[in-house]
């Protein structure tokens, strides 16, 4: 005789009120709750009540633990014969725009999260140290007016700083007599350091700027960066000639984000202004 399974053991109401104690039933009662209503067959336990549990193997690819609610069982955890712990997933809404969001959630592990504004377009996490190369340009020195502007309006490719500046005669020319420094500037507001000095170099040899230690924030789209002569520089005689790099540091962009997550259980989400908007974290 096959035994029968808990799900299908389960009856409400039953043994009725002032009825003899029907300790087989009571038995097969308590043997469904302490199982889960374990079954495998999906039409069990029948006419559920809502809260209910179950454990359904119905489908022994995907063991699920299941409870009625809202006239359907839902899904609290599935492939349970696989020994996977579930993923598990937590949306939360930053309703108040702040550039600093602090999540705290109980996923328990490190979580990853997912950023979106309040029109729930994703945003892109940044690396705050991205730094690049950026060519200002060549400048033949023979020609230059002391005072004059060499570049002017050079665009960035996005919102930084300035971190350091040099320059690279072209082989096989070979600084002569040219003195003084080139400058740059942003928008024409003098960047604070970064002068390349101008003097006798061997061609091909890195000629460095001086430290640059402020006014070096450039905005894409606003800002451009010139590059002029020092007053007092001499023209240089033929074959002097530099091409003129700066390095970029990378800031936070409109679309972009820092996240840290300083504990298990506590995300941080930077922006470069306040924005509303959504944390997906899938832990």
């Amino acid at each position: 005789m096959a035994t029968t399974e808990p799900g299908a053991q389960f009856q409400f109401d039953q043994p009725v009120e002032r009825a003899q104690t029907d300790a087989a039933l009571i038995r097969n009662l308590f043997n469904a709750l302490a199982r889960s209503n374990f079954t495998t067959d999906a039409a069990n336990p029948t006419a559920p009540r809502e809260g209910m549990v179950r454990f359904n193997a119905s489908d022994p690819n995907n063991v699920k633990l299941e409870f009625w609610q809202g006239g359907a069982w839902r899904v609290v955890l599935q492939n349970i014969q696989g020994g996977v712990a579930a993923t598990s997933k937590q949306l939360v809404q930053v309703t108040v725009p702040a550039t600093t969001w602090v999540v705290n959630h109980n996923l328990g592990n490190y979580a990853v999260a997912l950023v979106f504004d309040v029109g729930f377009r994703q945003l892109r996490a940044a690396n705050k140290f991205e730094r690049i190369p950026l060519f200002i340009g060549s400048v033949n020195l023979a020609t230059i007016v002391p005072g004059a502007p060499l570049r002017l309006g050079v665009p960035v490719p996005f919102d930084g700083t300035i971190r350091r500046s040099w320059a690279f005669p072209p082989p096989p020319g070979v600084l002569g007599a040219p003195s003084g420094t080139l400058d740059l500037d942003i928008a024409g507001a003098p960047v604070t350091g970064g002068g390349i000095p101008l003097g006798p170099a061997p061609a091909a040899i890195r000629i460095d700027g001086a430290p640059i230690t402020a006014a070096n924030a450039v905005v894409k789209g606003a800002d451009n960066i010139n590059l002029t002569v020092n007053p007092g520089a001499a023209a240089g005689g033929a074959g002097d000639a530099l091409d003129v790099w700066v390095e970029l540091e990378k800031t936070l962009q409109e679309d972009e984000y820092f996240l840290d997550q300083p504990t298990e259980n506590r995300i941080v989400v930077t922006h470069p202004v306040a924005k509303q908007g959504w944390v997906v974290l899938i832990g």
